[in-house]
């Protein structure tokens, strides 16, 4: 154990510096000269991601074998928080073999748009199942001896504009949506770490943000650990560190360590404020220094797990006429090249090498089942094969039923980029239209992170949602199909009919800026207070055996309230079922949703038995945030269980006399009291009004700086820059696709890509400081002058000398 005060006393000024930066983008820095270890940091979310010691390669490298989870779009569909509570103590064993101290994760975000590229990590849309789901998992890991760092804070909403776009959000929505989900992970979780995010919040940078790190995190929530930046998030060094920001990674950025040393000397950053930091850093090594624990069987039964995980999780969305589960008794034919190419994890720096994958169609040989496959399309690609689909025409004629195995690629959604569009791959959707105008059932089996564009469900009659669902996902899908298991998902998204039901939707894909104009109004909030109909609500979700509900049921007691409901399995199988409980706000001037998810639990019913489910609902889950505080509001509130946020099975009233009367909004009010064409004609101006302040927009201007994306130079030296490092990266990436065949050829190929869609939209400054000291802090400023076309300015910035703080050997 550390003399934490002792050590701080010790350490010069220039050690602490160090200390308040990573080391090789995966540790912390030691201190030899005072026997201070280092500790291990590694990718998360959802397994291990750790990079092999032997790896020189560029970008994302390559790493151990691990369980692959399922990812967070999979998990949060479970409903199911003690599950992922013990995926989180499996992950931690994981851990611990390998001897990771810290894993970074969960990413709890909000899906607030369907085409985030990023949204396969995050949990949900509605912050009780982001932080309900966060808080299981953050649990599970601390317990098992391991840190976490939860993610991104906050309002990482978007992959196109992540370095330097502005999240600008009014207070409420703040409050309700974004930081409700990582509340309960601070308080219930207690994470050792916080992540901040790259974006704005409001106009100032998260990783330098006060009111964000110091006054709700720590002085509100009682945070009482670590925050760190994203890789690469920093933007001014000293200003985070005032902030709250205590520890830089990946680091080794000795201008970084240098500025920090420098603004000590001149005053312009206190030695308290600098102790406060390496205080935090000294006590995380302390909490976290602990021995390995190899052990290499859990592999096998982490697999399970995993299997189990994605079994419980996958959404039933559509069983017409029952036609699944089907029957092993027959040969059944098999499309899409998803079959034997499951898209099982996301993409970007979630990548984890399987310690064991099953893809259906392994699953299907290792079962014996008859079937007939062909491939319908490559996964690669968006174009058509006519060699494909006349292959498809001749083989499928004598099957009344086909299974269909398709989704989204990684080349279609990916950390680093957004979606374009919310259509599958258009080779997917000709392969469908060309079954069914054969005449044929379809089963649709669909992979992938994210809501797609489904107006061609009328031509499939049953449609399993596997989401990601990890290195087993093939054993889970071959349970399902055949009925060993039965479906029990429920979406935590809603999924529209079409982009354009999405609220300003066309700002998301075009600005810059990212106003939250829709507040409060985000997802199922939106759809069902505005009466917008949807393709499938959130909540949906079918199963194998039919449920009945009745005598439902409030207590009050000094915590808030207890729901009771008994639930009846009519069916003739085993299942689970979710609870979901919304409530109805009273109306009053005061502008809510139509309903609001404030509870739900998941309980397993034997076939033809009854049981009585309790599910709490805490006071203070009523209240919403109004003018700077929680307000608990007087009068009559519906407590509503829902098959779906659309549908009301039972419902109660429930009577509050120990709130206040409140006084509404009357901005909020005028923007949000409306009908939907009003609400979705809220201008800038009309914004800028609730924010009580004119947001100034983003402008590309010259000169530019170091937070300028590259992709917006315009001036020639910029171009060539621009052109020259995507060449590069294009190159690497073509290189992989040309390799030989072999176990890490997918990986390589799959990093290669991530890594040069993401640098398009990179600034010099993100590019420096997430480069482990490739390139330093003077020669981003050296290319930089190349782009304002100062080659002299550039020449003299070469040859002067670097400003930098290193460690002694």
């Amino acid at each position: 154990m550390i003399d934490v005060e002792k050590l701080l006393e010790t350490l010069t000024l220039e050690e602490k510096a160090c200390l308040l930066s990573g080391h090789r983008s995966w540790y912390t820095n030691s201190v030899k000269r005072v026997g201070l270890p280092s500790i291990t940091l590694t990718d998360g979310p959802h397994g291990l991601r750790l990079r092999r010691e032997d790896d020189n390669s560029k970008g994302l490298g390559q790493t151990e074998p691990s369980t692959c989870f399922p990812a967070a779009s999979t998990t949060g569909s479970s409903w199911n928080a003690p599950l992922v509570n013990k995926m989180g103590e499996a992950m931690a064993k994981e851990c611990r073999h390998y001897g990771v101290n810290l894993i970074l994760g969960p990413a709890v975000n909000i899906k607030r748009n369907p085409l985030c590229g990023r949204n396969f990590e995050y949990f949900s849309e509605d912050p009780l199942i982001a932080g309900s789901m966060g808080a299981s998992l953050t649990r599970g890991i601390e317990d098992g001896g391991v840190g976490t760092s939860v993610k991104h804070f906050a309002c990482n909403n978007k992959e196109a504009n992540r370095y330097y776009g502005d999240s600008v959000i009014d207070e409420r929505a703040f409050r309700e949506i974004y930081l409700k989900a990582f509340e309960p992970i601070i308080k219930v979780g207690k994470p050792k770490t916080v992540m901040c995010a790259y974006n704005k919040v409001n106009g100032k940078y998260a990783s330098e943000n006060p009111e964000l790190l110091n006054g709700i995190l720590r002085d509100e929530w009682g945070f009482d650990g670590l925050v760190m930046s994203d890789w690469g998030a920093v933007n001014d060094r000293v200003e985070g560190l005032k902030c709250g920001l205590d520890l830089e990674m990946p680091g080794d950025i000795g201008y970084n360590k240098y500025v920090i040393v420098d603004a000590v000397k001149n005053g312009r950053l206190s030695v308290e404020a600098l102790d406060k930091a390496v205080r935090r850093v000294l006590e995380l090594v302390n909490s976290l220094i602990k021995d390995r624990a190899p052990d290499g069987e859990m592999f096998e039964k982490n697999a399970e797990l995993a299997k189990n995980i994605a079994a419980d999780s996958a959404v039933l969305m559509k069983n017409e006429n029952n036609v699944l589960p089907i029957c092993k008794c027959k040969k059944h034919m098999i499309v899409g090249e998803m079959f034997e190419k499951m898209r099982y994890q996301g993409a970007g720096s979630s990548l984890i090498r399987p310690y064991k994958l099953t893809t259906p169609k392994m699953a299907f040989d290792s079962h014996e089942i008859d079937y007939e496959y062909a491939k319908g399309y490559n996964v690669d690609s968006f174009e058509d094969s006519t060699e494909l689909l006349d292959e498809l025409k001749g083989r499928i004629a004598d099957y009344e039923t086909v299974i269909f195995f398709g989704g989204l690629s990684e080349y279609a959604e990916s950390e680093g980029f957004d979606r374009k569009t919310l259509s599958l791959p258009q080779n997917q959707l000709n392969v469908i239209k060309e079954i069914a105008n054969a005449g044929k059932k379809i089963v649709f089996v669909m992979f992938g992170g994210s809501p797609v564009d489904m107006s061609f469900d009328s031509c499939v009659d049953a449609i399993l949602n596997m989401y990601l669902p990890g290195e087993m996902g093939g054993e889970a899908v071959y349970e399902l199909l055949f009925g060993i298991a039965n479906p029990s998902g429920r979406l935590v998204e809603t999924w529209p009919i079409s982009y354009s039901d999405v609220p300003f939707g066309d700002e998301f894909l075009t600005n810059l800026q990212d106003r939250y104009k829709e507040s409060i109004f985000v997802g199922y909030r939106y759809y069902t207070t505005f009466g917008v109909p949807v393709k499938y609500p959130f909540g949906h979700g079918l199963s194998y055996t039919s449920f009945a509900y009745s005598n439902m049921r409030v207590e009050k007691d000094d915590e808030g309230y207890k729901v009771h409901v008994e639930v009846q399995n009519n069916g003739d199988r085993d299942g689970a079922v979710v609870l979901p409980l919304f409530v109805n706000a009273p109306k009053s001037g005061v502008v809510k949703p139509l309903r609001e998810l404030k509870a739900f639990k998941k309980v397993f019913v034997e076939k033809g038995q009854r049981i009585t489910a309790q599910i709490p609902i805490p006071k203070d889950a009523l209240k919403h945030y109004i003018d700077g505080n929680w307000q608990l509001e007087n009068g009559e509130y519906i407590f509503e269980l829902c098959a779906d946020a659309d549908t009301v099975i039972l419902s109660a009233p429930v009577t509050v006399t120990d709130g206040s009367d409140i006084q509404a909004n009357s901005n909020y009010s005028r923007l949000y009291n409306v009908d939907k064409a009003t609400f979705c004609a809220i201008s800038d101006e009309d914004f800028d009004t609730l924010l009580n302040y004119k947001v100034e927009p983003i402008e590309i201007k010259r000169p530019y700086d170091l937070n300028t994306p590259m992709n917006q130079y315009k001036t020639l030296g910029g171009k060539l820059i621009y052109k020259a490092v995507m060449f590069g990266f294009e190159q690497d990436y073509k290189k992989e696709l040309r390799a030989k065949d072999s176990p890490d050829k997918e990986t390589r190929v799959k990093n290669a890509y991530f890594t040069w869609k993401t640098i398009s939209v990179m600034t010099l400054r993100s590019i420096s400081y997430g480069s482990e000291g490739r390139l330093s802090h003077k020669m981003a400023n050296v290319i930089l002058e190349v782009a304002n076309n100062h080659p002299l300015r550039a020449i003299a910035k070469l040859f002067a000398s670097e400003e930098t703080v290193k460690l002694p050997d």
